[in-house]
């Protein structure tokens, strides 16, 4: 059974993510194609604090939560002007995925698939990010006794 995303909105392609607000809020990474997926021998992410976002091909297939859409959950502060949140928090992502070195290393395994262009980003504007992000994780552990497919640590 997939993750419910009931109060989301959006769901933009990935690279088209300049239209989420610039409030706090949690974010997940879709894919909503149910096949196997294809794993590029290197990633097109980028170099962030020059660690290689390259992991082994065995790390990813053991990650991979079988016909489950949702890929990666992450959060978004506001920041202390109120100004950074969802926008800048998904831009950061996008330029992370298109080889920029953008401080979005979380998630990094998701630009491995060979359908990456066509995965898909939905958010929620929330007032606590981190606890919410933290609370949506459980669930989904508690539903696949695992963390979704790119998120390394709760």
């Amino acid at each position: 059974m997939p993750f419910n995303l009931d109060g989301f909105e959006a769901f933009v392609p990935i690279v088209d993510v300049d239209t989420a607000p610039a409030a706090a809020g949690v974010y997940v990474v879709v894919r909503r194609v149910s096949c196997p997926p294809v794993f590029l021998p290197v990633s097109s992410a980028g170099r962030w604090k020059d660690n290689d976002p390259t992991l082994p091909i065995t790390e990813l297939q053991r990650s991979w939560v079988p016909d489950e859409p949702v890929l990666y959950i992450g959060s978004a502060a506001a920041g202390g002007t109120g100004q950074r949140g969802l926008g800048t928090r998904l831009d950061e992502l996008r330029r992370y995925g298109t080889g920029q070195a953008a401080p979005h290393e979380g998630g990094r395994m998701i630009w491995r698939l060979a359908d990456r262009a066509q995965l898909l980003v939905g958010w929620r504007l929330v007032d606590d990010p981190v606890a919410v992000k933290q609370d949506m994780l459980d669930e989904f552990c508690a539903m696949h006794d695992t963390l979704p497919f790119a998120n390394r640590k709760r």
